[in-house]
């Protein structure tokens, strides 16, 4: 029985946004991020949330953005790599003898 005034919103259910992801397709994202990301095809040692966003898609042909991906990471368990940075271009030229 929902009550009025102040007192009643806390009789109602707040409804966020859907997840994308149903919980079989969760469960199955679990047990690939306790894996290494080489199993599945990556070079690197760690998951990030590109390469989680990417795999979703993948497979189960869901687009998830990086926040998305961090979040569900973490509500799963799991923490995310930054990626490392790329080589700045002066350490190609110190290579080549140019300073």
């Amino acid at each position: 029985m929902v009550r009025e005034g102040l007192d009643g919103k806390h009789d109602c259910k707040i409804h966020g946004r859907p997840r994308l992801l149903s919980l079989d397709q969760e469960k199955a994202t679990e047990g690939e991020l306790d894996d290494t990301p080489h199993n599945s095809g990556f070079e690197r040692s760690g998951w990030s949330a590109r390469m989680i966003s990417g795999r979703i898609l993948d497979r189960f042909d869901i687009s998830y953005s990086t926040r998305s991906a961090i979040g569900l990471a973490h509500r799963l368990g799991f923490s995310v790599r930054k990626p490392r940075p790329a080589p700045y271009k002066c350490h190609a030229r110190r290579a080549e003898g140019v300073h």
